[in-house]
């Protein structure tokens, strides 16, 4: 299990290191531009992986009905990943703001497989999605924070003053 908290922090960091480079330095480029680079990324150095460093015998490919699935799987990614872009470099947006929103991952995901497998949450865990509600909440509805620079010239004169 430790294994698995590991992996789950290098995905969160990563995916901070992604969204802040994106509102940092790509703001400019379009939501679909960035979601052709990201899938193009994740598609690319998969197979490298695959190709170089997999054992072949480790390997297998979808069979029957799970095709469908794998198609729902690549059809929602693609949709994720575009309205990841387009939130971050929304007006009202931003990497930091709408992060999280991404509190909310672990309550959708409980709720499609308890409706599709019946394992349901237990009440602590619904008492987790609360605070998780009440912290999206107060930062959705917080003011956003602007620099000096950002307010112009008569506010930095303003500043100095005091």
């Amino acid at each position: 299990m430790k294994s698995a908290w590991v992996f789950c922090f290098a995905a969160m960091f990563f995916c901070a290191v992604e969204a802040a480079t994106t509102e940092l330095k790509l703001s400019r480029l379009h939501p679909r531009l960035l979601t052709l680079f990201y899938s193009s990324d994740v598609m690319i150095f998969p197979i490298i992986m695959i190709v170089f460093f997999t054992d072949k015998k480790e390997l297998s490919m979808p069979q029957g009905g799970e095709w469908v699935f794998m198609i729902l799987m690549i059809a929602a990614s693609f949709v994720a990943a575009l309205a990841h872009f387009a939130g971050i470099l929304s007006e009202e947006g931003g990497a930091t703001k709408l992060s999280m929103f991404y509190m909310l991952f672990p309550v959708f995901t409980a709720l499609l497989i308890g409706a599709f497998k019946g394992n349901w949450p237990d009440v602590r865990t619904i008492l987790a999605w609360g605070f998780a509600a009440v912290a999206i909440y107060l930062i959705s509805t917080s003011q956003p924070q602007t620099s000096n620079a950002e307010q112009g010239p008569d506010h930095q004169h303003v500043e100095k003053e005091k």
